[in-house]
């Protein structure tokens, strides 16, 4: 099922969206990599959050790292269990929850991965 959630751009962006297209290809790598966001307000932070996962991207304002890490719901085919009954709120807002990392400077399509069915655009 296609998605198009959608937010308005901030950062100065005149009459601009943001809109989540694609859909859900069921391969689970949103549930074996979690994504750390760290303030990036002092020189000790990047060799910290290095030290810590892979860092994907870093701008002025943040740093972004990946760390794998598993999802215990995760079933060996790669579904969650939990599908239909008490999925927690960041599973159910992904990757609609995404949209707000733009403003940091970040490119949520790196973020997402090239495997992920889903990607935003700027309508």
């Amino acid at each position: 099922m296609e998605t198009s959630k959608e937010n308005f751009a901030g950062s100065g962006t005149v009459g601009k969206r943001r809109v989540v297209k694609g859909e859900c290809k069921m391969c689970g790598i949103c549930c074996t990599k979690m994504h750390v966001f760290y303030v990036n307000e002092s020189p000790k932070i990047e060799p910290w959050a290095k030290a810590r996962g892979t860092i994907v991207q870093k701008t002025e304002k943040v740093i972004e790292t990946a760390i794998s890490a598993r999802c215990p719901h995760l079933t060996p085919d790669n579904k969650c269990d939990l599908q239909g009954c008490g999925k927690p709120e960041v599973c159910k807002e992904y990757p609609h929850n995404m949209l707000s990392k733009i403003d940091w400077g970040l490119d949520v399509n790196k973020t997402l991965g090239e495997h992920c069915g889903y990607y935003i655009v700027e309508e």
